[in-house]
């Protein structure tokens, strides 16, 4: 790479003369000669600069190391010099400049996002918004706080650093990663009934979407010879969670062994969404996908800490397992936000470290709840089964209805109870409701007593 140096003297400034204002020169002037710019070394000087911070080190290797032709085209397209009335004239070249000086100077690696879109070398860019430093091994990244990956490794199993990501959410991280994994027409196999975003996140990236049935005489379990085998053979990526809003159910270890054992053979990708791991139930054992022995060759796995420590505004997760899966992740997550911010890091590493009683003390309110309110729907008549996991209940709809959704109403506006219908969730949610667990027992009898003056359950 060419070096420049950077000085502000009289060089330059003398030799301007047409209506310049002065009090914005910087010269790198060692290829200003005669009164003109070198303009092709110095096109490569921030060609080569792009190349090494806007690029990952795997698709640094595919370019030549000579011509940058694509890289020269899309560079022609940055908002440099067009209109003198532009406010942004020149901006581009600044901040690539500034990116080079430091990578020279300060040894920091820099990506640059925005400067280079490797999808459209015609489109023009409007700016490069942030500089996240680019870990040792020369790659993408989103930055992390140290302790919040040592807090995370300290929840159940050891995991190497390129093997955990935090996100804002499970919520988001779920929608996105399938951007880091799926092509358009790829095959994506989510649970029915299942949360919705199981079934969104594929679609964004224009992924097709199979969803495969789960039924309560299996206690929600997936039933791998229910998925055909053209399917299975098809498919890119299969959604699993447990325990599994909406249905309530727990999974036992022969069901993860079988589901490893399912993605080797039909080289699937997992993702296992396990944000309700530490709310289960009647001495149950809420397990971690990653615990099986083969998990990490597979899939990854998505921890909320929402749920578990009442986290939800702040909007943190960890994405933990399969290395490969995760480094293609960051990709995706560094050109859509440049990290968590570092109160809400520190705040997820004191509830990580911290006392766990208050885990367990909510786990037990949530098991209160659940008894308040099945237990007092089936005195009332409505047959409501006690809830495995999570913080919901799900309850076939009374005999008499035929319609979730007209249930729903129904209950609305004679009790004044408010439950989603279960056609939300899949078109074999009907016949089913949902509620939340999100109010003191009291509360809860106080619905189960207007539920039952309501005179709905027939």
């Amino acid at each position: 790479m060419t070096s420049f140096e950077v000085i502000i003297d009289d060089t330059l400034y003398n030799l301007t003369t047409q209506g310049t204002n002065k009090n914005y020169i910087l010269s790198a002037v060692n290829d200003f000669q005669d009164g003109e710019w070198w303009y092709e070394k110095f096109n490569d000087y921030i060609v080569d600069n792009i190349v090494l911070t806007a690029l990952s080190a795997s698709e640094r290797t595919k370019i030549p190391n000579s011509s940058h032709s694509q890289l020269k085209k899309a560079c022609r397209n940055l908002r440099l010099t067009t209109s003198q009335n532009d406010k942004g004239r020149g901006s581009e070249i600044a901040e690539i400049m500034l990116y080079a000086f430091m990578n020279e100077h300060f040894n920091a690696l820099p990506i640059v996002p925005k400067i280079f879109n490797k999808q459209n070398p015609n489109m023009y860019a409007f700016g490069a918004d942030g500089v996240h430093i680019v870990l040792d091994k020369n790659d993408f990244s989103i930055a992390q706080n140290q302790a919040l990956i040592e807090a995370q490794n300290d929840w159940i199993f050891i995991l190497e650093e390129n093997e955990i990501m935090t996100v804002y959410g499970s919520q988001e991280g779920m929608a996105h990663l399938s951007w880091a994994v799926c092509d358009p027409g790829d095959l994506v196999l989510v649970p029915n009934p299942g949360y919705p975003i199981f079934s969104i996140g594929p679609m964004f990236c224009d992924a097709e979407v199979y969803e495969y049935p789960i039924y309560p005489e299996d206690n929600y379990m997936l039933k791998f010879e229910n998925i055909p085998e053209e399917i299975a053979k098809r498919a890119k990526m299969i959604v699993v969670s447990y325990p599994l809003n909406p249905v309530c159910a727990v999974a036992n270890d022969h069901f993860y062994e079988e589901l490893i054992a399912f993605a080797k053979k039909y080289q699937l990708i997992v993702l296992h969404d396990n944000a309700y791991a530490d709310i289960v139930y009647g001495g149950r054992k809420g397990k971690s996908f990653l615990e099986y022995e083969g998990a990490k060759e597979v899939g990854v796995e998505f921890y909320s800490l929402s749920k578990t420590y009442n986290m939800t505004g702040m909007r943190i997760s960890f994405t933990v397992g399969n290395a490969k899966i995760i480094s293609q992740f960051k990709k995706v997550r560094s050109q859509i936000d440049y990290g968590i911010f570092p109160a809400i890091q520190m705040a997820a590493v004191a509830a990580l470290t911290g006392p766990q009683d208050m885990v367990k003390e909510q786990c037990a309110e949530y098991e209160r709840r659940n008894k308040a309110l099945c237990g007092g729907l089936r005195d009332i008549g409505w047959n409501v089964p006690d809830s495995q996991g999570s913080m919901f209940v799900w309850a076939p709809i009374p005999k008499g209805y035929t319609s979730s959704e007209q249930f729903v109403l129904e209950l609305m506006e004679k009790s004044g109870v408010i439950v989603v219908p279960g056609t939300a969730f899949g078109s074999l949610g009907e016949g089913y409701v949902r509620f939340a667990l999100v109010y003191p027992v009291e509360v809860i009898q106080e619905a189960v007593q207007a539920v039952a003056e309501s005179g709905i359950i027939k």
